[in-house]
């Protein structure tokens, strides 16, 4: 296994990479996200509308970030997926494309940066945390995050 390169990839992947790459990591998401969505729908949908983020060891798409930065009015970013493979976890891919995701956002403009995840995913929570998220009310289960732009913690 190769290191990978400290600079993340901008919308690299076809949507059969993306759906592949979801597939694989399908069962990490509390609960598998394939519970919620159809993967390949949410896979062309990422693909199509998404800024996305990704890592890449040769042809194999070890990390995806995807963000929609389409809430002008209000200033914010959406977070929609942020996935690693097994295999690559704990080896700072997630947190090189949430950084180089919070970037993308900075210079469009966007106030703040949201995320939904699922509070018994206390590895993800500490995670957002540690870059500085704070969550927005309480949860039972789903839990809204929110980054203010500028505010990253890590640089």
């Amino acid at each position: 296994m190769k290191p990978i390169q400290p600079v993340a990839l901008r919308d690299r992947a076809t949507p059969t990479q993306i759906e592949h790459h979801l597939r694989a990591v399908d069962a990490h998401f509390v609960p598998p996200l394939s519970s919620r969505v159809r993967l390949d729908a949410y896979a062309a949908k990422l693909h199509a509308r998404a800024a996305r983020f990704e890592a890449w060891d040769d042809t194999e798409l070890v990390g995806l970030v995807a963000m929609y930065c389409n809430d002008e009015s209000r200033g914010v970013a959406f977070i929609s997926n942020v996935s690693v493979l097994k295999h690559w976890r704990g080896k700072g891919v997630a947190d090189l494309l949430l950084k180089s995701a919070i970037a993308y956002a900075a210079s469009q403009h966007v106030a703040f940066v949201e995320l939904e995840v699922d509070a018994r995913n206390a590895p993800a929570v500490r995670r957002y945390e540690a870059l500085g998220f704070e969550s927005s009310g309480d949860a039972a289960e789903r839990m809204q995050m929110s980054l203010r732009v500028g505010q990253l913690i890590g640089d």
